[in-house]
């Protein structure tokens, strides 16, 4: 079994025991114990990990919607006719490439989203998101066929593109492996 297998399987293993998969359109604050699961297109990559994703289920893109109601933050990132999400990866953090301070902005942080872009830009995947940030986006992981960890985040840290960021907290599902990612 490969390791992206390996994890993914353990990550939906996880979940299962967690009993989360059939809470995936439930109603609800999105958390890591009720996060919102779906499948959808990278319609846009921002920058190395930021991205806006068009959901294929209408249900998920309605709790989103339910989600957000009465905050301008969360729903600015919300477009209905799209029924598309503004996605930033759980625990990682690219240099910057399209920061409105310019100074900012680096050329590590354009070629990692070059990268990025190349690999996920208008290709299917699938979200796990279980919190909103500061700034009003989904914090999700984004799993793909096709890359080698399978989990994009996991990927940008082994990569070295991204430190694993632990400052909100852990990430809830593959904390290990983003942990041993750090590490080698």
């Amino acid at each position: 079994m490969t390791t992206r297998k390996i994890i993914l399987s353990g990550l939906a293993a996880g979940l299962l025991l967690q009993g989360v998969l059939g809470q995936a359109f439930a109603s609800g604050s999105i958390s890591p114990t009720h996060p919102a699961i779906g499948a959808g297109v990278v319609h846009r990559v921002i920058d190395g990990d930021t991205y806006d994703v068009n959901l294929d289920s209408p249900d998920l893109f309605s709790r989103f919607v339910s989600d957000a109601a009465g905050d301008r933050g969360r729903q600015r990132y919300l477009n209905e006719r799209h029924r598309s999400i503004r996605v930033r990866l759980a625990n990682v953090d690219t240099p910057e490439s399209v920061h409105a301070n310019a100074q900012r902005n680096s050329r590590e942080g354009a070629e990692i989203s070059a990268q990025v872009k190349l690999m996920i830009e208008g290709k299917p995947v699938r979200v796990l998101c279980h919190d909103w940030g500061r700034y009003g986006r989904s914090i999700c992981n984004v799993q793909i066929d096709g890359v080698p960890a399978g989990d994009v985040g996991l990927w940008l840290i082994q990569q070295g593109y991204s430190p694993y960021v632990t400052r909100w907290g852990r990430n809830p599902y593959l904390h290990r492996e983003y942990q041993q990612a750090q590490a080698e």
